[in-house]
């Protein structure tokens, strides 16, 4: 609908009971109508038919909102909403239409380009051709943002260093890798136990990752390997300046959320308020590994009558 409606001419049916109306529209190229559909597809989302062994909605407690429980792997909802797809329950007519409608850039979940770590890891034998759809799709100049979800003992070490000169072969469409940790919960029952992330495997994780970033920033082409804030927080080391992040375009991935927290945080003129009435007292709540950050961040604060707990 998106691409039909992106051009200069349109010719748009509408059906009001049993009546047929047709609506004609001059307009520029890639200029909205305002039309807002009920759903972004017309069908059902597209469900993911892996069992990935750090699926994070297996660890889902019971009784939040249904969406929340929404495993989608839905080509169309990566290029509209930037989402994350496997490529694994896809056929050749899903990926002849995103060449045809140049659907670009989709986000792809990667993780290791070892195709048979890569079935063990996500537990589905559709998961093996990860580079050759990689590959089919940066020829057809699809660009792609990629994704490592980091499993200690599976695709960290060597395996995650071969990870990254796969998809850096797959450049200038391959436009960056997020790599975040493997993300764990209490309600874990029935699911596979996994070590955590540890101070050691962080700082490994960032020596590995140096070369490629330190090659793209020379080259002027951004920095490649963006990894999440955990890393740096793990490994004890300063989070990078803002220039790291290319303007933040994998920060739903949680990459440079407290760089760009800071830059926003110091945007704010302390000044418009010098002091309370009364006495106020906040309390603040976040998790562990941000609290000295954000501790630095509102120590900065001097307004008569306010405390934080």
């Amino acid at each position: 609908m998106n691409f039909a409606l992106a051009d200069e001419d349109v010719r748009l049916v509408v059906q009001e009971g049993d009546t047929l109306k047709e609506c004609y529209f001059q307009k520029r190229f890639g200029e909205d109508i305002g039309i807002t559909m009920e759903a972004a597809v017309f069908d059902r989302i597209r469900q993911c038919r892996n069992n990935c062994i750090f699926c994070f909605i297996a660890q889902m407690p019971q009784g939040m909102r249904p969406s929340l429980y929404v495993r989608d792997d839905d080509y169309r909802m990566s290029f509209l909403t930037g989402s994350f797809i496997t490529l694994s329950n896809m056929n050749e007519a899903d990926i002849e239409r995103i060449v045809r409608f140049h659907l670009s850039p989709l986000h792809v979940s990667v993780h290791t380009t070892n195709g048979e770590l890569r079935k063990r890891m996500m537990r589905q034998d559709e998961t093996e051709n990860i580079m050759a759809q990689l590959r089919r799709l940066t020829e057809n100049d699809i660009e792609l943002y990629c994704q490592i979800v980091l499993v200690p003992g599976y695709n960290d070490g060597a395996e995650f260093t071969k990870t990254l000169h796969d998809l850096a072969s797959l450049q200038p469409q391959v436009l960056g890798v997020a790599v975040v940790p493997l993300g764990t919960t209490k309600f874990r029952a029935g699911c596979k136990e996994l070590k955590p992330v540890t101070k050691e495997i962080a700082a490994d994780i960032i020596r590995r990752s140096r070369p490629f970033i330190e090659k793209g920033r020379k080259e002027d082409t951004g920095s490649f390997v963006y990894l999440a804030d955990e890393f740096f927080l793990k490994a004890g080391v300063p989070v990078p300046g803002n220039e790291y992040y290319d303007g933040y375009a994998q920060i739903e991935d949680g990459v440079g959320m407290l760089r760009y927290f800071e830059q926003e945080w110091h945007r704010w003129d302390g000044k418009a308020r010098k002091a309370y009435d009364k006495p106020l007292r906040l309390a603040l709540f976040t998790g562990s590994l941000a609290y000295d950050c954000l501790k630095e961040l509102i120590e900065e604060i001097d307004v008569e009558n306010l405390a934080s707990i």
